[in-house]
């Protein structure tokens, strides 16, 4: 992956599926990616180094217990290939959509090693008013984080 993928960009999925995946985003996915179901309701993109990197460690846990098998199987159940077009566009699949919501209007956001595909009004609604960067990392310091700005 080149850098961190950050960003986030406002577009819409089209009667066909297809979504604008931004340039500045494209670049850190490589021209096939892969999706799959993300946590809090939106998809998750992963560039393919990333996404066997994440196998990996998912299929490393023990087998035997059957909430690994649960994990192992919905992650990869619903993981699927998509090529970037020649105008910048992938096809959402269908169940991807349905269980994201995502219709129309999209939020299309870099996190870190993935991007995240979010119904606008999903999206709104959990971050329509951010918490201050102060009141996140008071939140937080019981992890220990320490960031120097």
């Amino acid at each position: 992956m080149a850098g961190f993928l950050k960003g986030k960009f406002n577009h819409s999925v089209d009667a066909k599926g297809r979504l604008i995946i931004p340039a500045k985003l494209r670049d850190g996915l490589g021209g096939s990616f892969v999706l799959t179901e993300g946590l809090d309701g939106c998809i998750y993109g992963y560039a393919q180094e990333e996404w066997d990197k994440l196998c990996a460690q998912i299929m490393a846990l023990p087998s035997n217990n059957p909430k690994v098998r649960e994990l192992q199987r919905s992650f990869n159940h619903s993981g699927t290939d998509v090529d970037i077009d020649s105008q910048g566009r992938i096809v959402v699949p269908l169940d991807l959509r349905e269980k994201a919501e995502v219709v129309k209007d999209v939020v299309v956001a870099g996190n870190g090693n993935k991007v995240e595909i979010w119904s606008k009004e999903r999206y709104d609604a959990l971050f329509g008013e951010p918490a201050s960067l102060t009141d996140l990392m008071a939140d937080l310091s019981d992890l220990g984080l320490e960031l120097n700005f």
